[in-house]
């Protein structure tokens, strides 16, 4: 089976690579680090027939959300819209990365019934694309899985978002965080990687939606506290207490349909997970 992986230069295109191409899947990357433009249709070359494309590029940073929508919204569009259309054209199968919609929940654990509430461009254009995503499904007959991914870490994870903020802050000893409140659930990149395999491995006859998150929230502080039984020390954190406007309090994801459908469980906790990053 051909596998092709859009954004495959990031941190889950890299580690998912690795996977699949251990389990003996032919993997074909796609990365604007390489010059390749996937908003532009033919992205994949002609002597290349693809089984399934794996769609994870997409610009993720939200602050950028917010200040630069237009190009924000083009690209993660423009690149969803091409894929289908490889797809629709070559009768190949998209998985696609999605993301937390929900916004405040109405209840926890959060199941894929839960209404969806997108609250920031980026959001939004997860929301977007899964609608273009289903739409293609409904009227080509386009095979298709969305998984929308909870709080994802892992090693060899950078950039803003917080857990590597929090080890960039360490090494330069001096911790300032925000709120400590706020739960969040942590989700492994080798859990992610093993429920995208589990995806291109099972096929349905409608379009479906898998929340792929550990399915246990944990606190700022908490986070704090397991980071120190690693380090064997107690880092010094400064909590500025601010809170962020529409704060998402606490967020569990509800994993029973992946377990049933896709024969998924995440088995990497935040304290072993953790442990491999710290250790």
């Amino acid at each position: 089976m051909n596998i092709g992986i859009t954004g495959s230069g990031g941190f889950i295109g890299r580690n998912l690579s690795n996977l699949l191409e251990n389990s003996g899947y032919k993997v074909f990357g796609f990365d604007k680090s390489e010059g390749v433009d996937i908003s532009k249709p033919g992205f994949v070359p002609s002597n290349i027939k693809l089984d399934v494309i794996i769609h994870l590029a997409a610009n993720t940073f939200i602050p950028d959300s917010f200040n630069n929508p237009f190009n924000f919204f083009k690209n993660n569009i423009d690149t969803t819209l091409s894929v289908l259309e490889y797809c629709r054209i070559n009768r190949c199968k998209i998985v696609f990365s999605s993301t937390y919609l929900y916004g405040q929940p109405e209840h926890l654990p959060i199941d894929e019934n839960h209404p969806v509430l997108p609250h920031s461009p980026y959001t939004q254009s997860k929301k977007t694309s899964e609608d273009l995503i289903l739409s293609y499904s409904r009227d080509f007959g386009v095979e298709s899985i969305i998984l929308r991914l909870f709080n994802l870490y892992g090693k060899g994870q950078k950039g803003s978002f917080l857990i590597p903020t929090i080890l960039e802050q360490i090494n330069q000893k001096n911790v300032r965080l925000k709120d400590p409140r706020p739960r969040r659930d942590f989700i492994n990149v080798i859990d992610v990687c093993e429920a995208f395999k589990a995806a291109i491995e099972n096929s349905f006859k409608q379009p479906e939606i898998f929340n792929i998150g550990f399915g246990k929230s944990y606190s700022i502080s908490e986070l704090i506290e397991i980071i120190n039984q690693n380090l064997g020390e107690k880092i010094n954190v400064e909590f500025s207490n601010e809170q962020r406007p529409n704060e998402i309090m606490d967020v569990v994801a509800n994993t029973s349909k992946a377990k049933k459908m896709l024969s998924w469980e995440p088995k990497i906790s935040l304290e072993e997970g953790m442990r491999i990053i710290l250790g």
